[in-house]
């Protein structure tokens, strides 16, 4: 009779190719596994780190924003309190249209660039933040 130590031998020879074959293709599974695990890793790193850049942009433009205001915000207040004043003064009101409409005879470029004077001095970018968010 055949010994079983011969037959566990045996065994194991044949087995071997097989046990190593299954064996590296779990350890080539892990490996990629592991590989996208890094890269989700690096991108979530790479969100995160956009979004702090983001942050720390809107808080230093704010922080301009606020260092700049002064003279500007009370000028532009008291400009456009003006004409709305005059409307109710009898007989100014003729002025206040007049003055719109010369207003409109203007170059295009020009009244864009008032509306931008007054959007950055009254700091519309947070408004047109909070716009851009809700249409996208």
């Amino acid at each position: 009779m055949i010994e079983l130590g011969i037959i566990t031998s045996l065994v194991k020879t044949i087995a071997a190719p097989f046990v190593q074959h299954f064996q590296q293709k779990a350890a080539v599974k892990a490996a990629k596994v592991e590989s996208e695990i890094r890269v989700i890793e690096a991108k979530t790193k790479h969100i995160q780190q956009l979004v702090q850049d983001r942050q720390a942009a809107d808080i230093q433009w704010e922080i301009k924003s606020i260092e700049n205001s002064g003279w500007k915000d009370e000028y532009l207040l008291v400009l456009f309190s003006i004409p709305l004043i005059m409307c109710f003064i009898p007989g100014f009101d003729v002025y206040v249209v007049a003055g719109f409409t010369a207003l409109q005879g203007t170059p295009e470029w020009y009244q864009w660039a008032i509306c931008i004077m007054v959007g950055s001095a009254y700091g519309v970018k947070k408004f047109a933040d909070g716009w851009m968010r809700k249409k996208g």
